[in-house]
């Protein structure tokens, strides 16, 4: 099946399907095959640096949900 027709349908999912399918398309990826040699370590390094300032309170952390929030609040303004 061609991926515009597949995407035609997925897109008729409901909201947490197509989450659940994106995140099961995204786990069967292979790092290797997606990251270019020398990006994976460069993102982990990000990774830990992060880590360590959440874990430190050197950074404000901002809960999931205010994000989503705030996220549609400029998607429903740019409409």
């Amino acid at each position: 099946m061609a991926i515009e027709a597949v995407l035609d349908e997925v897109l008729k999912l409901p909201t947490e399907e197509r989450a659940e399918l994106a995140a099961r398309i995204l786990d069967s990826l292979d790092e290797a095959d997606v990251i270019e040699p020398g990006h994976q370590a460069a993102w982990t390094e990000v990774i830990e640096r992060r880590l360590r300032e959440a874990r430190t309170d050197r950074t404000k952390l901002t809960d999931m949900g205010e994000v989503m929030s705030r996220a549609r609040a400029v998607a429903a303004d740019r409409r």
